[in-house]
């Protein structure tokens, strides 16, 4: 996890749908999770030991990644945390080549992607004054693309 805290002022919105009832900016020290971060998932976050800074109200911790759906309000020791929404995120590794990205599918699924590849292949074939065949040009034309593209 990125150990570095920035600390600046967050807005807490309460909000009913799409309305925002009520904007409240909280000074508190912020954090990260990329994806590439090795920090593995939790079961339940807990408050950083970090001392707080003065005048800070408390932490966010952005993007952690956690083991299941855990309860929008609930109080942790001195703190209450606060989880207004969860996504399930889906990844994958770049370190990886093609190849063994591909090798992860099913035999059919790995033969439907070398099948549009291969489509695609075709389709986007550049000639070497770098105008697009003229195959391609018709299939940008049914698909209504701005002019500039059908050139």
């Amino acid at each position: 996890m990125n150990k570095n805290w920035h600390y600046h002022q967050v807005p807490l919105k309460i909000q009913l749908g799409d309305k925002t009832l009520l904007t409240y900016k909280l000074w508190l020290q912020v954090r990260e999770v990329g994806l590439d971060d090795d920090t593995p998932p939790v079961i339940k976050p807990t408050p950083p030991s970090d001392p707080l800074h003065d005048n800070s109200q408390g932490f966010l911790v952005r993007s952690l990644r956690v083991v299941d759906k855990l309860p929008v309000l609930q109080r942790q020791q001195d703190y209450i945390s606060y989880i207004p929404s969860q996504y399930l995120r889906y990844y994958i590794d770049m370190q990886q080549s093609f190849a063994e990205y591909k090798n992860k599918f099913s035999s059919k699924t790995r033969s439907t992607l070398k099948r549009k590849i291969k489509n695609i292949q075709n389709i986007v074939t550049v000639e070497s004054h770098g105008r697009y065949t003229s195959q391609l040009r018709k299939c940008l034309s049914s698909l209504n693309a701005p002019e500039q593209f059908r050139k």
